[in-house]
């Protein structure tokens, strides 16, 4: 098994940022062995169920997550925070 784990996988979810399907990204994660995987597309959670079913049925413990998008009144250039549960 890999000890490497993916923390910051942007799915289709993630509109215009993401191009590929969670069952697609656990497939690969599979393959190389990941033991776990996170999704934490951006501003939603979507995908989240169907994500964490797909990796419990390979064996990949599933890490939910989302990255939020903040800004101050005074920044017009929102920051990234993640977030994992």
């Amino acid at each position: 098994m890999s000890k490497y784990v993916e923390l910051r996988a942007l799915s289709w979810y993630s509109f215009m940022e993401g191009a590929s399907s969670t069952d697609e990204m656990l497939g690969r994660a599979h393959e190389l062995g990941y033991e776990a995987f996170a999704l934490v597309d951006r501003n939603n959670i979507t995908g989240a169920l169907e994500f964490s079913e797909a990796a419990d049925e390979l064996g990949i413990k599933p890490i939910t997550g989302v990255t939020l998008m903040f800004s101050d009144a005074d920044d017009e250039t929102p920051s990234p925070v993640t977030l994992l549960a």
